[in-house]
């Protein structure tokens, strides 16, 4: 009640802002300058900002064809989704020194290539979705000692916390956001479009070190149970998800021309317990263990100079395999940047992802299910991210899915697409 009582404050305050008369010496920006394609308000929008008020719409539209093989066949779908972030600086607003609310909702619509023509494992777009305006994220952070701690509460989505990597971001595939180790193993794990109830602890004594651990409900639901995002899974039942990890981080006086690393180590555990494969192939789907799993990020400039860097990444994974459905998981890519003369924020990338099948799964899928062999998922990704204008970027992009969904019986896939991005 004490979020929701803070989100009214916040949309009040901006209504008092919106009504104010707006004053400012900056020159005016053309349409084509904007940061933002409605532009500042007339100064409103600045005015919000300095008040502790940011919300800023993205909108993502894309159209996606699998012109070969696939699961269920060639295809052509559009989807979209448009991101409605608020975040509200209640120090600003209210004199609640370091404290924070965010909120952001999606509006997503469209059909899913993945699910019409490809049955890849991973998801072929990172923003498909069941169709519905639904809320995910809904937090309080409070920070304190300077910074050097941070406790955040509420409705989180663990890919927006843990195994990030910001060149890796780039990519469509979904393999490249949330590991496909944790979306096949975990009971409706919380990423993208959902969320579950969750406390999550950042200590960063330095600037280049971190170690953060939090603790999420065991299962966010499915997206068709819970179509708007409001109902909140909290159930003993459910057993708890917790994520550690920790990081170390480039300098924060890093030059152009320092080729900075980034490094993260972490782990999951599951606490509900999980019959492993050969137990339920006997017909025992009691007991077990409970589920856990590592992984590693690392990200390293190749080369810097000016405008332009090379950028490579690489994260992987493991869980076992006697429960699990992916045994281990591995990527790695490079991001071109700035290398086409006046094109300063243009990205270009390549990038492969792996998903490997547990043999114990296999092994159980040919003998109880009476399936076909699975062995492996294996995705190839190119493409190129224009700055058309500060608000608007073009994506053209091509993915060759090798074995869709580890199914040895599936054709593979060919798909292209085009991605646009708004800031509105």
């Amino acid at each position: 009640m004490k979020s929701l009582a803070f989100v009214t404050l916040g949309l009040t305050a901006t209504s008092c802002l919106l009504a104010q008369e707006v004053v400012t010496n900056a020159p005016a920006k053309s349409f084509w300058e904007y940061d933002m394609l409605t532009g500042d308000w007339g100064g409103a929008r600045s005015r919000l900002t300095q008040a502790g008020v940011d919300f800023s719409p993205v909108y993502t539209g894309e159209v996606f064809s699998d012109v070969s093989g696939g699961k269920y066949g060639t295809g052509t779908v559009y989807d979209h989704s448009l991101n409605l972030p608020l975040t509200l600086d209640l120090e600003k607003l209210a004199g609640w020194k370091s404290a924070t609310i965010h909120a952001n909702a999606f509006w997503i619509a469209g059909q899913s290539l993945t699910e019409n023509c490809v049955g890849d494992l991973a998801n072929v777009s990172n923003i498909s979705g069941n169709p519905a305006l639904r809320l995910q994220e809904l937090w309080l952070q409070q920070d304190g000692w300077q910074h050097t701690v941070s406790l955040k509460a509420g409705l989180i989505a663990v890919d927006s916390e843990f195994f990030t990597a910001t060149s890796a971001a780039l990519f469509i595939n979904g393999s490249f956001g949330a590991f496909p180790l944790f979306g096949a193993n975990l009971p409706n794990p919380p990423v993208y479009p959902m969320a579950a109830p969750a406390v999550r602890l950042l200590v960063q004594p330095c600037p280049r070190f971190y170690f953060q651990t939090a603790v999420f409900d065991g299962n966010a639901g499915t997206q068709t149970g819970n179509p708007s995002g409001t109902d909140f899974p909290l159930s003993t039942a459910d057993g708890a998800l917790i994520f550690s990890e920790m990081g170390w981080l480039p300098p924060p006086e890093a030059g152009t021309n320092h080729l900075a690393t980034t490094f993260k180590v972490g782990n999951f555990i599951h606490t509900k317990r999980v019959p492993t494969w050969d137990s339920q192939a006997a017909g025992n789907t009691g007991g077990g263990s409970a589920n856990f799993g590592f992984y590693a990020v690392i990200e390293q400039d190749l080369f810097r100079r000016a405008e332009s860097k090379i950028t490579a990444f690489i994260r992987g994974g493991y869980a076992p395999p006697d429960r699990n459905v992916v045994d281990w998981y591995l990527d790695v890519g490079l991001n071109f940047t700035g290398f086409i003369p006046g094109r300063a924020e243009d990205v270009a990338g390549i990038a492969l992802a792996r998903s490997n099948f547990s043999p114990d799964y296999n092994r159980y899928e040919q003998s109880v299910e009476g399936g076909t062999a699975f062995n492996s998922e294996l995705i190839l990704e190119a493409t190129y991210r224009a700055q058309i204008l500060p608000w608007w970027t073009l994506q053209p992009d091509l993915q060759y899915i090798i074995t869709p969904g580890g199914d040895s019986s599936c054709r593979d896939a060919v798909v292209i697409g085009l991605r646009t991005t708004i800031n509105f």
